[in-house]
């Protein structure tokens, strides 16, 4: 659920005299220090992702901690893995331990406070399912325009912003995957992340209120699910091509496939007339026997695509959403699915 965070931990210091070999220092002073923590004593650094601490402040006693926490405690490798409320409080707690923190800074005294963070999730498809993001389109709480580039959305918001992109092709890229194997791969699966970014918990009245500290986030962890399912149930989508209708319609660009077009097209402007009113012009401006050719013909259209045209790609994604995030031993949801969370609460 968490990936990226920025934490501030008020009113203590790391131990240094405890920090062993897990970190690399790269300044330090009586009042100033920065470093990278590793969570492994000797780390493999092609592996692990470490956490800066740093206090750039002589005038604040305490420190800040800033990374990706999902991959300092997963690894780099381990894109599939994720927070539960357990692993939550174990990464927290080894974090503690390796700064030579008491942990109830972190806990009963609260005074581990996220002022930045990421929450998100990866969901896996079969076969190309990349489609899905050109139906998304607008969010309703967010003013400024949203911003389309190679293989993601994201929707900016004045404190935060939702973002949908193709996480595998960003693994690809990254570990310089060929281009073939990459697009044999993807023609296979799709791997794609939904994320809010927040760039200031206390301008998002959700945050502010339930992920405030380390601590809250914990309490509160089974809401952390709901928000998500609730701002996506918010997103805007084009739903007029689904994934069925996207397969016939690539089957064959170069030969029937502009046919199949052009059938489609004519199907979507027939619903938007409507069927009853079309055959009723149809009669009104041909003799009856062209009339009813043309009637049959359009009818037959309409029938072909609503045999394909079931389920779109929004409810795929919703339902996978839902299972990803429904109710575990170590929390997320619940049985019922009952709501736990005020829907206008963002």
């Amino acid at each position: 659920m968490f990936d990226a965070i920025k934490i501030r931990v008020h009113n203590i210091v790391p131990n240094f005299d405890s920090l062993g070999e897990w970190y690399n220092l790269s300044r330090y002073d009586y009042d100033k220090f920065s470093f990278e923590l590793y969570k492994n004593d000797k780390p493999n650094k092609n592996l692990e992702v470490p956490l800066k601490i740093s206090n750039s402040s002589p005038s604040y006693y305490g420190f800040e901690i800033k990374g990706n926490l999902r991959k300092w405690y997963f690894g780099k490798l381990s894109s599939k893995s994720d927070f539960d409320k357990k692993t939550f409080r174990k990464c927290i707690n080894l974090l503690a331990d390796r700064l030579g923190v008491n942990r109830k800074h972190f806990w009963e005294l609260n005074n581990a406070q996220f002022t930045q963070l990421e929450l998100g999730i990866n969901l896996h498809f079969k076969g190309d399912f990349k489609n899905f993001l050109q139906c998304v389109r607008q969010y309703p709480n967010i003013s400024k325009q949203s911003y389309y580039k190679r293989e993601s959305v994201t929707f900016f918001g004045s404190y935060f912003s939702i973002i949908f992109y193709d996480k595998l092709r960003e693994v690809c890229e990254r570990n310089r995957i060929s281009k073939q194997t990459s697009n044999k791969l993807m023609s296979k699966i799709t791997r794609l992340r939904f994320e809010i970014r927040v760039k200031k918990i206390s301008g998002v009245p959700f945050f502010r209120e339930y992920v405030s500290t380390v601590n809250d986030a914990y309490a509160n962890w089974d809401r952390l699910s709901e928000y998500l399912n609730m701002v996506y149930n918010n997103v805007i989508f084009v739903n007029d091509i689904t994934p069925n209708i996207n397969t016939i319609l690539s089957s064959d660009v170069y030969g029937n496939g502009s046919k199949k077009l052009d059938r489609y097209l004519i199907c979507k402007g027939i619903e938007k007339i409507g069927v009853d009113k079309l055959i009723e012009d149809l009669y009104v401006y041909y003799p009856t026997k062209t009339a009813s050719t043309f009637r049959d013909k359009y009818l037959d259209i309409i029938k072909s695509f609503e045999r394909e045209d079931t389920i779109s790609y929004q409810e795929i994604f919703r339902e996978r959403l839902q299972e990803k995030t429904a109710f575990k031993p170590n929390g997320f949801y619940n049985n019922s699915n009952k709501r736990i969370l005020p829907l206008n609460n963002i």
